[in-house]
């Protein structure tokens, strides 16, 4: 399938993998009728979506620009149901969280900004010094239903009143100096427990009522943070290193295995199976049973954007523009 767009591409299915969306770094934003591969419709936006787009129901889709800019868009038409302007001189790198009625992102200010599905301004809370900024990207906002959480650049990780906006506890995870210290990885939460990531810190875990750390695991260079439906969470490094976290009654962490992947992890995607990601250079696949690398497939255009999964399917981007989708098997 061919998408037009440059490069980076951050794809997104909806309707149980009936439809599938693409924003890319150069504004473009399109969707495809996944069983016809017919295009939809597309229009450009006029600034990079690096953040991947999330479905909102069957209709809607949430898209953050890196003009600061929020949207909530027609699937069937591509227009717009609302869009919340610029708030100030900051970006969106990382997908919103959608919770009940509310919308949910951080920018790269560390500004954290709640809207109704409807659009309505709810709070915005946070900022830092302009001369501050993440490294990679920002963390996407976690909930246990009553708090929001998140995972800052400056090292910090902070709790929320979900409704209000009020902040409940702040908990420094590291405090050396320099752009390392970014908390991007998570927030995940499980039950009383709050996982976030740190290339610096690694995984730190915390008590989701009053932020004591209660476990550290030193995880260098780590970067993303994945929750599974089957209870266990999957870290990726910088380094290429992917590993499987199992998580006991009380949520005490511990490494199931390790294993050491080419090139630089961009943001994963998990199937029953296996876990994929671009690291640049193709497509990586990770058995999530065992840690053994299942597949990885390069292409002389390259491949640094996100990957989606919908049932038996998979897509990605290369940076030529071209847009792959795959079905996913079961391995033999």
């Amino acid at each position: 399938m061919e998408s037009g767009s440059k490069e980076f591409g951050q794809p997104v299915f909806a309707r149980d993998g009936k439809i599938l969306i693409v924003g890319d770094r150069a504004g473009g934003l399109q969707a495809f009728d996944v069983p016809t591969r017919k295009k939809l419709w597309e229009r450009n936006l006029g600034e990079a979506i690096v953040a991947q787009p999330v479905a909102l129901g069957s209709d809607h889709v949430v898209i953050a620009d890196v003009a600061g800019r929020l949207r909530l868009i027609h699937i069937e038409t591509g227009k717009d149901a609302w869009t919340v302007p610029v708030q100030n001189a900051a970006s969106f790198h990382s997908p919103p969280l959608v919770f009940g009625d509310s919308i949910t992102i951080l920018d790269s200010n560390d500004r954290l900004l709640s809207t109704s599905v409807k659009g309505a301004f709810r709070f915005e809370v946070g900022a830092r010094p302009p001369q501050e900024f993440s490294l990679f990207k920002e963390s996407v906002p976690a909930t246990d239903g009553a708090r929001l959480f998140v995972g800052l650049s400056t090292g910090d990780v902070k709790a929320f009143d979900l409704k209000t906006g009020e902040q409940l506890w702040r908990t420094e995870v590291t405090s050396r100096a320099g752009h390392l210290n970014d908390v991007q990885a998570g927030p995940i939460v499980r039950g009383d427990r709050l996982y976030v990531g740190s290339p610096r810190a690694g995984l730190i875990s915390l008590n989701t009522s009053t932020g004591d750390i209660s476990q550290r695991i030193m995880l260098n260079g780590l970067t993303e943070l994945v929750s599974s439906g089957t209870g266990e969470l999957y870290g990726l490094t910088w380094s290429g290193r992917v590993v499987r976290i199992a998580l006991d009654k009380e949520g005490l962490a511990t490494i199931v295995w390790s294993t050491d992947a080419p090139g630089v992890p961009q943001p994963p995607a998990l199937t029953t199976e296996s876990i994929f990601y671009c690291n640049g250079k193709g497509l990586v696949s990770v058995s999530r049973r065992t840690g053994k690398i299942q597949d990885y497939r390069t292409f002389s255009e390259g491949c640094d954007g996100g990957v989606a999964t919908a049932p038996g399917l998979l897509a990605h981007m290369l940076n030529d523009g071209s847009l792959i989708l795959w079905r996913v098997q079961k391995a033999q």
